[in-house]
């Protein structure tokens, strides 16, 4: 099966090269790719945890409900991470907020004058997936295929291969 997407000119911002992502152990879904940390909604230990790591960026997926919830059920994070001596912004994803195509140009932005190292998350890392393989092909070059193999390592399922016992090749149309 072939899923045509629509190719638009890419232009390379990020200056840094991408690493391959690994499952940070003892952190339940959190990942790092040389400076990118990606994770599920840490807990107010892992924010601190994470300050300690270098990050001085916090990208939150989540959408201001989510986020709402969370601060009367747990904690602000927000206020969080600002008393840590971090930026703290968001892009919210999902929910009535839908994937705007700006959401990837928005995080392009954010990194591309990133000094130090970041964390993007969102509710499980799943989002964080599909936000990070968008850049991967619009800013890094790489194809559909090579951005959900990336994609993978975080938290990405396609299961629709799952249910077909089969993989599908996916790529951009020219």
């Amino acid at each position: 099966m072939l899923l045509v997407l629509p190719h638009k000119d890419r232009e390379h911002i990020h200056k840094t090269e991408v690493v391959a992502p690994f499952k940070i152990e003892g952190r339940k879904n959190f990942f790092q790719a040389g400076p990118i940390f990606f994770g599920g909604q840490p807990d107010e230990e892992t924010l601190r945890w994470i300050a300690n790591q270098g990050v001085n960026l916090v990208i939150n997926l989540r959408t201001e409900k989510e986020m709402t919830k969370h601060a009367e059920e747990k904690f602000d994070e927000p206020a969080l991470v600002k008393e840590l001596g971090m930026v703290y912004t968001t892009i919210p994803l999902g929910g009535d907020t839908g994937y705007p195509a700006s959401a990837v140009d928005e995080l392009a932005e954010l990194l591309k004058t990133q000094v130090g190292n970041t964390l993007i998350h969102c509710a499980s890392a799943g989002r964080v997936s599909h936000l990070w393989m968008a850049y991967l092909v619009k800013y890094k070059h790489y194809s559909i295929d090579e951005a959900i193999e990336t994609g993978k390592k975080i938290k990405f399922v396609f299961p629709l291969e799952e249910l077909l016992d089969a993989s599908f090749t996916i790529k951009a149309k020219s």
